[in-house]
C-alpha cells in the first residue's frame, strides 16, 4: 500500500513540474528574440537570509546590464532569467564570478523580451529547474520500488 502512495505522490510531482515547464515554454514562445549588447557584468553582494535560516549571511549573484532594441526603442535590462532568477545566489564570491563569466562586457548576446511590454526582458528564457525535478522524480519512482523489493 505504501509503495502505491509514494508512486501517486511522484505522479503528482511529475504533473506539477510538467505543467510548470509547459507554462514556461508557452510564455517564451510569445516573447521576441533579439540581439543585444552586454554593457556591464560582474557580481553583487547582498545580505540575505538563507532558506530555513534565521540570520543574515553574505551572498553573491551575477549582475548584468544589457542594451537591446525593441522596435524603434533602445532599452536597458538587468534580468538574467525569466523564471527562478532567485536561484542564482551563491555563498561563494568565486563561484558567482565563475557563473558571471558567460556574460562578458561588450559581448553580443541573445535577449528575449515581451512584445506587449518591451521593458520586460531576460537573457535566459527557460530554466533547468523543472527538468531537474522531473528527472529526480522519475529516478525516485524507479529506485523506491526497487529498494522496497530488496528490503522485503
Amino acid at each position: 500500500m505504501g509503495i502505491f502512495l509514494v508512486e501517486a505522490v511522484c505522479l503528482l510531482f511529475l504533473w506539477y513540474f510538467a505543467r510548470m515547464l509547459k507554462s514556461q515554454r508557452a510564455t517564451v514562445r510569445e516573447w521576441v528574440k533579439t540581439t543585444g549588447l552586454i554593457l556591464k557584468s560582474g557580481v553583487k553582494e547582498e545580505q540575505r537570509r538563507p532558506r530555513g535560516g534565521t540570520g543574515m549571511v553574505a551572498m553573491w549573484h551575477p549582475s548584468v546590464k544589457y542594451r537591446y532594441k525593441a522596435g524603434d526603442k533602445t532599452l536597458i535590462g538587468e534580468t538574467l532569467r525569466l523564471f527562478d532568477d532567485d536561484v542564482l545566489w551563491y555563498s561563494s564570491k568565486k563561484i558567482a564570478m565563475s557563473a558571471a563569466k558567460k556574460w562578458r562586457n561588450g559581448n553580443k548576446i541573445t535577449i528575449y523580451y515581451n512584445p506587449t511590454n518591451p521593458e520586460e526582458s531576460c537573457l535566459e528564457s527557460v530554466t533547468i529547474t523543472p527538468y531537474l525535478f522531473i528527472g529526480f522524480t522519475l529516478l525516485w519512482m524507479v529506485i523506491f520500488p526497487f529498494m522496497m523489493f530488496i528490503m522485503e
